[in-house]
């Protein structure tokens, strides 16, 4: 009986182990070096951000399908003419992340249509690049849920 109990036991752990390797994608980071760079860089650029004093704001409209990132100088003034890019992800895989060149609509406002492929989560980071300074700022939003 004993015997018995400890082969059941190594069943259900073998089934736990197979599970396991089928299922999850590990922990392992590809380019770690680089990201930890990255990582630091982005920290240092909040506290330049916080210096150039540049603020946004990042809308999503789900009728239209519109990113659209509104760009101010620390006077509320509209930037003009910046180079925006945006990065659009899902926080829960990398699985469905893409890029987006943002055209200008007006002084101060672009924007770049996105189609989202699930509903859920998703994150939009914005890089805006204007007369040598850069602007990082994301948003996160819910999509097709009410």
């Amino acid at each position: 009986m004993i015997f018995g109990l400890v082969a059941l036991a190594m069943l259900l752990d073998l089934g736990f182990i197979t599970l396991a390797q089928k299922t999850f994608s590990g922990v392992y980071t590809d380019n770690y070096y680089q990201k930890g760079v990255d990582f630091d860089k982005i920290n240092r650029q909040g506290i330049y951000q916080d210096k150039i004093g540049w603020k946004s704001d990042i809308m999503y409209n789900e009728d239209t399908r519109q990113v659209t990132l509104r760009l101010r100088d620390a006077n509320g003034a509209a930037l003009a003419g910046a180079e925006v890019k945006a990065k659009v992800m899902r926080p829960v895989t990398n699985k469905f992340d893409h890029l987006l060149d943002m055209t200008e609509l007006s002084p101060g406002l672009y924007g770049a249509k996105v189609d989202f492929l699930e509903n859920g989560q998703w994150e939009i980071r914005v890089k805006a690049q204007l007369d040598g300074k850069e602007y990082i700022n994301s948003r996160r939003f819910m999509v097709g849920i009410q």
